[in-house]
């Protein structure tokens, strides 16, 4: 926007004519004509008075300006130091997002290079399982007499349903093979357990959780160091 084009806005958002305009100001209204029109720039003192007349904030009227224009009124002192202190806190501002930037990006490229730690881990887990509670005096596969049938009037369908009653079963995973089975002492007895699956599990570290902030910091370097460069 040109000076010209501001003042005009200025003195129509107050209502006033060009005259009137420039009988407030106490200066030639051929003289204000000329400046609202671009052919004339506003001498230091013509300008303080129409900054007093219309009211004008000179930090608003810069951030207007165009910067060519800006350029062009560098003669007219409180633009000038205005505009100064305008490309000062831009740089400010510029500088506060480029250390943003950088920031993000260390932690981007930290987060990726723990990321890259990461191995994955392969093991085999055992599962064994315990039917119930061995007495010290019974044989270690007492209890795979419940999968047989026997009639009522067979002996050994007491002992049968016995055992059925005393099923207790217990299943447990480990992550190192004891064979086939084992035996394991417990209160009032022992137990057996029997190898019944073997699983492969394969499980990342814990860098691989990495991965995820490492791409949001990346992000957030990009934006910060968009708008630093966008910052106006």
């Amino acid at each position: 926007m040109k000076l010209g084009d501001y003042l005009r806005r200025k003195r129509e958002a107050l209502g006033w004519t060009q005259p009137e305009a420039a009988a407030k100001a106490g200066i030639e209204q051929s003289y204000l004509s000329k400046i609202e029109s671009g052919r004339s720039v506003p001498s230091p003192d013509v300008f303080q008075k129409l900054v007093q007349a219309l009211g004008i904030e000179t930090e608003v009227l810069v951030a207007e300006l165009d910067p060519l224009e800006i350029e062009r009124l560098q003669d007219l002192k409180p633009i000038a130091q205005s505009d100064q202190l305008s490309k000062r806190q831009i740089f400010r501002a510029r500088r506060r997002w480029l250390v943003a930037t950088l920031l993000f990006f260390g932690l981007s490229g930290t987060s990726f290079g723990l990321f890259r730690l990461a191995e994955t881990e392969i093991y085999r887990s055992f599962q064994y399982v315990s039917l119930g509670v061995l007495k010290e005096d019974e044989p270690i596969r007492a209890f795979e007499i419940v999968n047989s049938n026997y009639e009522p009037q067979d002996s050994r369908y007491t002992r049968q349903q016995e055992m059925t009653r005393r099923l207790d079963p217990l299943r447990r995973t480990i992550s190192e093979e004891r064979g086939d089975w084992f035996i394991e002492p417990v209160d009032n007895g022992r137990r057996l357990f029997e190898l019944r699956d073997v699983d492969t599990v394969q499980q990342k570290s814990w860098h691989a959780w990495f991965f995820v902030p490492a791409l949001g910091f990346l992000a957030a370097g990009f934006a910060s160091a968009f708008i630093s460069f966008r910052w106006k």
